[in-house]
């Protein structure tokens, strides 16, 4: 949970500053949400992910690039209006993730985040709670991937 009053800024530099560990494996980034049309990538879920690890100075890969993941972190995305406030719209997002070892399949961990936010439009609204369900399990994640 962010502190009170924290800038999202802040939050990042503090979750960088707690990855202690010496080890920065090369990790993927895989997040779907379901459509009308199918399986979709999540661009925002993927797209924050990618740029707290890069942050705290793991190399980030996908299926193109040269070196193959070391640490796989996969999961689904699900959003949905929450009740407005005044003229402000809110959206609701929940994360549910796991982290594993590409080579031995070895899971390391499964995580869940909800968040809600609001802003002037829904789409500003989706992507704050996106933002902030990725830092939380970010903040969880990241230590365990640095050991």
């Amino acid at each position: 949970v962010a502190m009170a009053g924290e800038a999202r800024d802040q939050r990042l530099a503090r979750i960088v500053k707690a990855v202690t560990g010496k080890n920065r494996p090369a990790v993927s980034v895989s997040i779907h949400h379901y459509s009308p049309n199918g399986p979709e990538h999540s661009s925002t879920g993927e797209g924050e992910f990618g740029a707290v690890l890069l942050k705290a100075g793991f190399k980030v890969v996908n299926a193109i690039s040269d070196r193959k993941a070391d640490m796989e972190i996969t999961g689904v995305d699900d959003f949905s209006s929450a009740p407005g406030r005044g003229d402000l719209f809110s959206a609701r997002v929940v994360f549910d993730v796991m982290v594993q070892e590409r080579r031995t399949g070895t899971i390391i961990t499964l995580d869940h985040q909800e968040s809600t936010a609001s802003d002037v439009t829904f789409p500003a609204a989706l992507q704050t709670a996106q933002a902030d369900s990725v830092d939380s399990l970010a903040e969880r994640i990241l230590p365990l991937l640095a050991q």
